[in-house]
């Protein structure tokens, strides 16, 4: 194949498929969903659970929360495509079961991890599970044609967007409950101020098992599972570097800068919060809460009627434009409106942004590795998460936030230069 083609999908039939059935899709998006609490449940308490584990050290909180969501992200790099190839040559629900069962395992040593160490290897294992998420991709693409596809990613983009609303809510009630308030020598097992948050993400978890178990059905028929499995460590490197076709590796360049940008900015926006407009954690809660409210309009009200008129390439610039313009609004020195105020930008951007680039990727993807490239695809947004937030916590921690979310502000016009380049999925 000439690296400069896109291939078609290779299914002929790929046109006249139907969208799925909204009950499997309502249970990948639940499935997404819960997957994404992992990581959801703690963002707006990272800033009081750094001061927890840090009080004996003398290393910022930021930058150390940082390193924790730097450790999750690198996580998910290595583990996402080989969830992906595995899923393909061995079926979506079996390999999806196996990773929920280690997810699970890990949420149960995080109740009892009362050192810092400790839970950074809990946030490694909880990412390398999150890899799965590749798999819930491709089983969108699996089942829906290709006028269908931006609409079944945006099933996903919208447990995403749920996850953003209610995850910090639910961490932010969580957190309440000290368990240690009531039986104390439970703290020589490990148990600390934040094991509550801990048990209900096992507990989800464990919803999350029951449901893929019983509800989700089989996208990805045997006729159509690769024969042949890859997964070493030299070929997922090589892949990870580049695949054969040119407009993945031009998509997965534009998504890491997005997903490098975006996470970097909610990460940190718990720290903003806190260092400009002293809020505490349950009022950042909130702000979380506001921001995947506003993915939610953007994908169930602005993307729908925006898809009737535009392309995925077209939906994406408009949300590249309006993330630059909300971090930049952040970025000012205004009270606390200024904040929301980019924030409801930067959600909307988002919430256009990721469907649409998903949709991209499965349709640049060949048909039969739908799972491995959708899991190189979001191996590059696993690496903006885990280098994204570091970054510029480093530079809020060195310069301040105008200067830190003002540079990254620029990075969204960056990859909207970028994104004006895909050339239109063939198909």
């Amino acid at each position: 194949m000439n690296e400069t083609d896109i291939p078609p999908q290779s299914d002929p039939q790929n046109a006249a498929k139907p969208p799925a059935p909204w009950r499997q899709l309502t249970v990948i998006g639940f499935t997404f969903w819960l997957n994404y609490l992992a990581y959801g449940l703690i963002i707006p308490l990272i800033p009081t659970m750094m001061a927890y584990y840090l009080a004996e050290y003398s290393i910022p909180s930021v930058l150390m929360g940082g390193v924790a969501a730097t450790i999750y992200g690198l996580s998910q790099v290595f583990l996402g495509p080989v969830w992906g190839a595995f899923s393909d040559h061995k079926g979506r629900k079996p390999i999806l079961l196996w990773s929920l069962w280690i997810q699970l395992a890990a949420q149960i040593l995080w109740i009892f991890s009362d050192t810092i160490w400790l839970f950074l290897l809990v946030r490694a294992f909880t990412g390398i599970t999150s890899g799965n998420m590749s798999i819930t991709s491709a089983a969108i693409s699996d089942s829906t044609s290709r006028h269908h596809r931006m609409l079944g990613m945006n099933v996903l983009a919208m447990g995403f967007a749920l996850g953003s609303t209610l995850s910090p809510l639910i961490g932010g009630l969580l957190v309440k409950v000290n368990p240690l308030d009531y039986v104390p020598y439970l703290r020589d097992y490990g148990v600390n101020p934040f094991s509550f948050v801990a048990f209900g993400s096992m507990m989800f978890c464990v919803l999350n098992l029951w449901m893929v178990r019983f509800l989700f059905r089989e996208s990805h028929p045997r006729e159509a599972r690769t024969q042949v499995l890859d997964v070493s460590v030299k070929t997922i490197l090589g892949r990870l570097h580049r695949v054969p076709e040119k407009a993945m590796n031009q998509l997965n360049f534009v998504f890491f800068i997005f997903v490098f940008a975006y996470a970097a900015v909610q990460f940190n926006l718990s720290f903003l919060a806190l260092n400009r407009y002293d809020w505490t954690p349950s009022k950042t809660s909130l702000l979380y809460a506001a921001s995947g409210v506003f993915q939610l309009i953007s994908q169930s009200f602005i993307l729908p009627r925006l898809s009737k008129y535009m392309d995925e390439r077209q939906c994406s610039f408009i949300g590249f434009v309006l993330a630059a313009l909300g971090v930049a609004i952040m970025a000012s020195p205004l009270p606390s409106y200024g904040l929301v105020t980019g924030l409801i930008f930067l959600a909307t951007g988002a919430g256009l942004v990721f469907p649409a680039l998903s949709s991209l990727a499965s349709l640049y993807a060949p048909h039969d590795r739908q799972g491995e490239y959708l899991g190189l695809f979001r191996a590059r947004a696993a690496m903006g998460s885990g280098f994204g937030p570091i970054a510029l916590g480093s530079v809020f921690a060195f310069t301040g936030p105008i200067v830190a979310f003002g540079a990254f502000s620029v990075l969204y016009l960056f990859a909207f230069s970028l994104a004006r380049r895909l050339p239109e999925p063939k198909g």
